[in-house]
This record gives structure tokens, C-alpha cells and sequence, in this order.
């Protein structure tokens, strides 16, 4: 169906009076960014969309965010006003769904149906959804178990204790306690990092947890405790995807400095380039600082994570390489 077809089968049958009444064009309209006219016309092919089909698929019910209430009546508007042709159109083909065209369901007993929810906001009033830019996907393709945890462990302050509520299965008084430790304590985080344990394991479950944690702890971590918990599995697991990630045959770091492994795994362009960020502080081995130049962490020992494989290389705040040690072919 072209625009000039749409305007005239369909366009006729709404009313600009009516679409500019609605609380959301009214709303846009009074602000300073005004409404464009995709925006304006969009409550009409969203219209259209309920009409074909109620009309064609047996659907009398659309639900919505609270925001889509005038979208959603206008559909319902629209299934009053525009009857259903008994033959082949523009707008769609008989369906068998109806003893005559233009009533109810055969065998319903009432019309369309629209109901909204309320919308899920921030403290500060921005919306989730795809339209807000900050949309979290269940898919793990879209939305990683990784970003899921990150998305929700800088929830504002503001609203942890809410989303701990809506997202969590947690029990009340557990909420209230872990909030009570978080009011004590807001620098620790305690409040958003088990909204974000909880929600991602929801999602994920518990190895996706797992993932989640541990790419945390690499990243963002600045002590070894926390990763040193993890296999060699888990690390080539989470990281499976990164190019930060670099296999190096055990011969090709037995007996090298910090500073030999750093332009190895393209940390630093050359051996002086490492030694000034060790004397800077600037080198970082499983996120602890490097004091000597000539140190030569050793394969198979408490040097390395991961059964003595993993090794960690920062330099600088954010420029990870993560040493993986296989053994000679």
C-alpha cells in the first residue's frame, strides 16, 4: 500500500481535531522541540495496525505502555468508524472471522480493547524502551550478560530501591536490609551490585552470573581476590568474543620481563615505552601495580590466574590485554 492509497482509504476516516486533541500531540506541541508531522501521523498507522488485526487475526486486545494511550485509542477509534469491505481492497482481504462486515468477533461479545500500564522510569523521569536508547534485551546476542549486569549496577540511588522491587524476586525484609546497609554505606554499592546479581541471573542464570562478575572483575577490579576464584574455562568462556584475549605459546614467555610481555601482547609499542609506565605506576598485572621492570612473572605458578595460564595486563585505566599461556604444539 503506497502513501496516496493509505490517505485515501484510510486518512479519511480520522479526524485532525481529534488527533490533535490527545494528550501526547498537545504535549509536544506546548514544548520547545514542537512534533513532526512522522510524529504527528504515526497515531494513524498504529491505528491502522489494530484494525488489520482485529479484522484479519481474531485480536481485540492491545496493550501498551502508558504513553501509547492515544495510539491505542485511535486504533480502537478507527475500528468504529472504518468498516470492513466484503471485497478485495487496498486495506487488506476478507477474513472469516465475522458473520457481517464491520461488527464485533463472531462469537464476542465486545469490541477492541486497549490497555496501558504504567510506564517504567528513572527517578529523573527518562523512560526505558528502545526509544530511550536504553533498552536491555533478553536476547544475549543484543544485550550481553555483561551489559545487563553493568546497565543496572550504576542504578542511581534514587532508584535502586524500586527496581530491587519490580525486578527481584527478593523478599521484603531482604530489601529492606540490604537498603538500610546501602544508606549506611552508598559508596559501597551494595544495593545496586544485588540488583544487578539478581536481574542477571534471572536472565542468564548462574553461569551468565559468572560471566558477568568476572569480566567485571577484570575490567573494573582493582584487587586480585575477586578473579582469582576463576578457571581457565571461565576466563576463555566470557572472553570467547574479545579480541583482548591473546593465546601466546609458553615459549614465547618463559624467561621475559613484565616489559617483554607487554609489547608481545600489544600493550606498548616497545620495551622503553613499558619500563616508563612501570616507573610511572602505570602497568598493572592482575590489576596490581608493577614495581620492577625486570620482574618475569612465571607460567604455571601464583603469577597467573587460571590454573597458572591467565594473565592480566593493564596499562593505563582502560587498556586490558588478557594472557592466555598454551602449551608449545
Amino acid at each position: 500500500m503506497n502513501i496516496l492509497t493509505f490517505l485515501g482509504h484510510i486518512g479519511r476516516y480520522a479526524r485532525v481535531g481529534v488527533m490533535m486533541a490527545r494528550d501526547s500531540v498537545k504535549s509536544r506541541l506546548q514544548s520547545t522541540q514542537g512534533i513532526s508531522f512522522t510524529e504527528f501521523s504515526y497515531q494513524l498507522l498504529q491505528a491502522y495496525d489494530f484494525w488489520y488485526l482485529y479484522h484479519h487475526h481474531g485480536c481485540r486486545v492491545q496493550l501498551g505502555g502508558s504513553d501509547q494511550w492515544g495510539n491505542i485509542t485511535a486504533g480502537t477509534d478507527l475500528i468504529h468508524r472504518m468498516p470492513f469491505s466484503e471485497t478485495k481492497n487496498e486495506t487488506g482481504e476478507v477474513s472469516a472471522l465475522y458473520d457481517t462486515p464491520g461488527t464485533n468477533i463472531k462469537g464476542s461479545e465486545s469490541g477492541p480493547i486497549g490497555i496501558t500500564i504504567p510506564l517504567l522510569t528513572t527517578a529523573s523521569g527518562e523512560k526505558f524502551g528502545k526509544s530511550a536508547g536504553n533498552a536491555i534485551w533478553l536476547d544475549e546476542n543484543r544485550t550481553s550478560a555483561f551489559d545487563v549486569y553493568q546497565f543496572f549496577v550504576k542504578t542511581a540511588d534514587a532508584d535502586v530501591e524500586k527496581f530491587l522491587k519490580m525486578f527481584t524476586l527478593l523478599p521484603l525484609p531482604r530489601i529492606e536490609q540490604v537498603m538500610l546497609a546501602h544508606r549506611e554505606a552508598p559508596e559501597l554499592f551494595v544495593a545496586q551490585k544485588l540488583l544487578a546479581a539478581e536481574v542477571t541471573e534471572l536472565i542468564h542464570g548462574i553461569p551468565g552470573l559468572q560471566r558477568a562478575l568476572l569480566s567485571t572483575a577484570v575490567l573494573f577490579g582493582d584487587q586480585l581476590s575477586p578473579i582469582k576464584q576463576f578457571s581457565e574455562q571461565d576466563f576463555v568462556d566470557t572472553f570467547a568474543h574479545d579480541q583482548r584475549i591473546v593465546s601466546v605459546p609458553a615459549s614465547d614467555i618463559d624467561g621475559k620481563t613484565i616489559c617483554d610481555i607487554a609489547v608481545r601482547l600489544g600493550s606498548c609499542t616497545s620495551k622503553s615505552a613499558a619500563a616508563r609506565l612501570v616507573s610511572m605506576g602505570g602497568l598493572y598485572w592482575n590489576n596490581k601495580p608493577v614495581a620492577d621492570k625486570m620482574w618475569k612473572p612465571l607460567a604455571g605458578t601464583d603469577d597467573f590466574l587460571g590454573e597458572g595460564t591467565i594473565g592480566i595486563l593493564r596499562t593505563g585505566k582502560t587498556n586490558y590485554r588478557i594472557l592466555r599461556v598454551i602449551s608449545d604444539l
